[in-house]
């Protein structure tokens, strides 16, 4: 049963929601602040479904060891059933300790449009997103409050994730090359540029909800036209007249069961090789290598794309020896690029702009 008290902040309504027609806020449990301060952060975390693991990423937040931070969580619930949406106003009945702001969306936003919906209701000047079966790692804020005191601009901040597939921790054992490269990035700081979209060179690394940061002011939607590589091509997109970094600290974790998520699916799988092959398409006036790469390779990209899936994803393509060879051209080209990158690392502490 849900308390008298949880049903008295129900009945609060607030109407300030930029989306109002769409979305109706249906609780809160703390009134929101005027202004925006230094210090003050909103974590946003848009909820479809899941129950179990939205708990988990609720810990995640009350157990930072960063007290400075004065941070904020707005739950916005796309709706699926009658019985799920009780079950989540039961849960954050119980997480009195947190500043939650509850939204509930009837009709549903979908997924990207619920990422923008969080962003937009958030009043602080910086805003993270949280995936409800994500969670965070408890250093998260205290990197956060190093960015935040830092001189460093940026408009989007992807961090790296660790990735846990039904409950297990995915091992990265490098060796070779791709173990030193790995250990010379560690900690520092690599402007995202229209290459690591192209190459794959920051692949699973643009995820919003592991955490990203985001400067309210100026936030870019994301476009709900694309599919499920919608945060990719968003960073490409938006690198080109923004700031984007990516800062190799691990803060976050992306979980991943296979059997319910729907990135597991060959038609999710097939949209993705897709999106991919036609956004690259349309690089092409950026620069020669991709021209290059598009008109003489494309056929062994594609390939590199859908591996090692292609049997199942497009039964109809016909591997030929030459769709092999353009492919392990491309691989070498794509190896140049990414190892060469090591030098847009900054090899930069960042720095208290406090004196």
């Amino acid at each position: 049963m849900v308390s008298r008290s949880f049903k008295k902040m129900i009945n609060t309504l607030d109407h300030g929601s930029t989306k109002a027609k769409k979305v109706k806020t249906i609780g809160t449990y703390v009134e929101r602040k005027g202004g925006q301060k230094d210090m003050e952060l909103t974590i946003g975390i848009p909820v479809y479904k899941n129950v179990d693991t939205l708990n988990t990423a609720l810990k995640s937040i009350a157990t930072q060891k960063n007290k400075e931070v004065d941070c904020k969580v707005i739950i916005s619930e796309d709706f699926s059933t009658d019985e799920i949406h009780q079950q989540i106003v039961q849960l954050l009945e119980k997480w009195t300790n947190l500043q939650i702001e509850y939204h509930f969306n009837k009709p549903a936003l979908g997924m990207s449009g619920n990422w923008n919906h969080c962003i937009q209701l958030a009043s602080t000047g910086y805003v993270a997103l949280l995936h409800d079966d994500d969670f965070l790692y408890s250093n998260y804020l205290d990197e956060v409050a190093k960015v935040m005191k830092s001189k460093l601009l940026f408009d989007v901040l992807f961090w790296d994730n660790d990735e846990w597939v039904d409950g297990e921790k995915v091992r990265r054992d490098y060796h070779g090359i791709k173990r030193g490269y790995d250990n010379l990035k560690k900690g520092k700081i690599k402007k995202y540029k229209s290459g690591d979209y192209f190459f794959g060179g920051l692949e699973g690394k643009t995820l919003p909800t592991c955490g990203t940061l985001y400067k309210r002011d100026g936030f870019e939607e994301y476009e709900q036209k694309y599919g499920y590589s919608v945060d990719e091509i968003y960073a490409e997109k938006l690198c080109k007249k923004k700031k984007i970094y990516f800062y190799n600290k691990t803060v976050a974790v992306h979980t991943y069961r296979t059997e319910t998520n729907l990135s597991s699916t060959y038609k999710v799988k097939r949209s993705f090789v897709l999106e991919r092959e036609e956004h690259r398409q349309s690089m092409s006036n950026q620069s020669w290598i991709f021209r290059f790469c598009n008109k003489y390779l494309h056929d062994g990209m594609k390939l590199d794309s859908m591996y090692p899936w292609q049997d199942c994803l497009f039964p109809e393509y016909m591997v030929t020896k030459k769709i092999l060879n353009e492919k392990k051209m491309f691989n070498i080209i794509k190896r140049i690029y990414i190892y060469s990158q090591i030098f847009s690392y900054k090899n930069v502490k960042i720095k208290n702009s406090e004196k």
